[in-house]
């Protein structure tokens, strides 16, 4: 099964919104800038997946949100999902099996 029709059967709406961090005079200053309504597949993390990100150095990792490949998303950008607001911590690398043509997020409460 596509990617999109497995989007378009469990996939969740969400905003992805932009963060803009330097303002017109060149001073750091987060700002959100724009945002995107989209969907995604998202699953919490497993503890052993917890365990993994945070040796990494990712903390307080705690969802995993796959997307289109070709969405507008960077590390430090925040998912809303349900009204609740995670931060874009890093991409994951592999795809997963039967799956392809996506973007593997991992999302959580703190930068």
């Amino acid at each position: 099964m596509s990617f999109e029709k497995i989007l378009e059967k469990r996939g969740v709406a969400v905003k992805i919104v932009k963060i803009q961090e330097v303002n017109n005079n060149g001073i750091i200053e987060r700002t959100e800038s724009e945002q995107i309504q989209t969907k995604a597949i998202v699953q919490p993390l497993k503890n052993e997946d917890i365990k993994y990100w945070n040796d990494v150095g990712i903390t307080k990792a705690q969802l995993k949100a796959y997307f289109k490949p070709n969405e507008d998303i960077e590390i430090g950008d925040i998912v809303e999902i349900g009204g609740k607001r995670y931060y874009v911590k890093t991409f994951e690398n592999h795809t997963a099996t039967g799956i392809s043509g996506y973007i593997a997020v991992i999302l959580g409460e703190e930068l």
